[in-house]
């Protein structure tokens, strides 16, 4: 290899497009590696002949570039996306996915103008992709941290639902977990997937301790509670770690699984959440320190079965993490709570104070406080008040990350934060970001905070 490498270099004046990309995409495909230095040369020569490039050589050449996690300088990077810009006529639905996968993998963006223009191709040929590369593409964009217009994005979940017998777990995690980044719910697509049962076990079957976990997560972070799915996919990774043990596992892996379930109150679930949290007991020591932060998620679990007086009052995890463990869980929710409270509240939270303070003499015992835990720093309530006749009240102020589209429908964890809130006593108001922006006057958000306090009764 270092001597094609190095003959290819010697004539490399002489290359095109496709010589260049074919090479790279070769190399990166046996799992080798192209020196920094003569990447570089490649990626040179591939610019100076970049006006005769098609889809294929552009898409390819980004794809390898990723898979063998080295980088495309940004003013390249810019200007292979400009010359497949040019001809995106001829690009096929692999072309699209790839150059998406690749610029998310590397860390770097696609200008939105761009991206739109991608996601435009994509739709054009889009009853020629393929399961892979529609979960690609998604994962990509949400990768990348921006959205997929609600139009675009069904008709991408449609065209993958017709495909779901073909599709494996990858594309199916990879897909869902796209779906919660982006705050969608693909409702149809997961009711297709629960309507055909056998379907359903033979793809969890199939799957990985890693998509396990994503789309555990992914329902988890969607509010999807059915009976079906996400119990289908703890008891698979029950029986994973029973036939090879923690190996395959990572403890983001298990915390995910556990925290799925605690989110989505699944109660039934119990004993396989059990198994899995002892299972990351076990793998503690290797914890690195990214998934230290993940530690919440077991603190998140060990409330909602303190809550649940489940599987026996008082215990929730005390019986299946060691103390120092369960420490260090309570510890990384703590750090995790007090890192919110000090950041500055929105304006719309801001807002709402204000009114809430300006609400009738007597309406409150004391002052309303803003970001502030529960006796047990269980919760971080918005705005905290008791009013005059006693009632502990937790307003909270939902702005568009409480939800997910294309109903508007809670998110899990906001459901889980309404449980832990009534579990300690506090009556709730939850104020939608919708309803609050059509409060024109001081007045309009005056009756709206008082018929809110009256409908708690006391």
């Amino acid at each position: 290899l270092q001597q094609l490498l190095g003959r290819l270099e010697a004539v490399l004046s002489g290359a095109n497009p496709q010589s260049v990309s074919n090479t790279l995409w070769a190399v990166a495909t046996m799992g080798q590696q192209v020196p920094p230095l003569q990447l570089q040369q490649l990626l040179g020569r591939l610019e100076a002949v970049l006006s005769g490039a098609n889809p294929q050589s552009v898409s390819n050449t980004l794809w390898a570039v990723a898979t063998m996690g080295q980088q495309v300088p940004p003013l390249q990077l810019q200007q292979l996306l400009g010359r497949l810009e040019a001809v995106l006529s001829g690009a096929n639905p692999q072309s699209v996915s790839n150059t998406l996968w690749a610029v998310a993998t590397m860390g770097q963006q696609v200008p939105p103008g761009q991206l739109q223009q991608l996601l435009d191709r994509l739709e054009a040929v889009l009853s020629g992709a393929k399961p892979q590369e529609m979960s690609m593409s998604l994962w990509a964009v949400a990768t990348m941290g921006q959205l997929v217009p609600p139009r675009q994005l069904h008709l991408v979940l449609a065209a993958f639902q017709k495909l779901l017998p073909a599709a494996d777990p990858q594309h199916v995690a990879n897909l869902l977990w796209a779906c919660a980044k982006m705050q969608f719910l693909p409702l149809q697509l997961l009711q297709s997937l629960e309507q055909h049962p056998q379907q359903l076990q033979h793809l969890v079957a199939a799957a990985n301790p890693h998509d396990l976990a994503n789309m555990a997560w992914a329902t988890g972070q969607l509010g999807y509670a059915t009976q079906l799915l996400p119990g289908t996919l703890l008891q698979q990774a029950v029986k994973l770690l029973q036939i090879g043990g923690t190996g395959s596992f990572t403890p983001q892996h298990l915390c995910n699984l556990c925290w799925s379930a605690a989110v989505l109150d699944l109660q039934q679930c119990v004993p396989q959440v059990l198994q899995l949290a002892a299972a990351a007991g076990q793998v503690f020591s290797t914890i690195s320190d990214q998934e230290l932060q993940q530690l919440h998620q077991l603190y998140q679990v060990h409330l909602w079965l303190l809550d649940s007086q489940l599987p026996t009052p008082g215990q929730g995890l005390s019986g299946v993490l060691t103390q120092q463990q369960l420490e260090q869980c309570r510890a990384s929710w703590e750090q995790q709570q007090t890192a919110r409270a000090k950041q500055q509240p929105s304006q719309m939270q801001q807002s709402v104070y204000t009114a809430v303070l300006q609400l009738p003499h007597g309406t409150w015992q004391h002052q309303p406080q803003q970001e502030q835990p529960t006796a047990d720093k269980a919760c971080l309530m918005d705005i905290a008040a008791v009013t005059a006749s006693g009632v502990k009240v937790a307003i909270e102020v939902d702005g568009p990350h409480h939800h997910v589209q294309p109903d508007n429908a809670l998110t899990g964890p906001t459901l889980f934060r309404n449980r832990a809130l009534a579990a300690r006593g506090y009556a709730l108001i939850c104020i939608a970001y919708w309803e609050w922006r059509t409060l024109r006057s001081k007045g309009d958000q005056q009756h709206y905070l008082l018929d809110k306090l009256n409908s708690l009764g006391g």
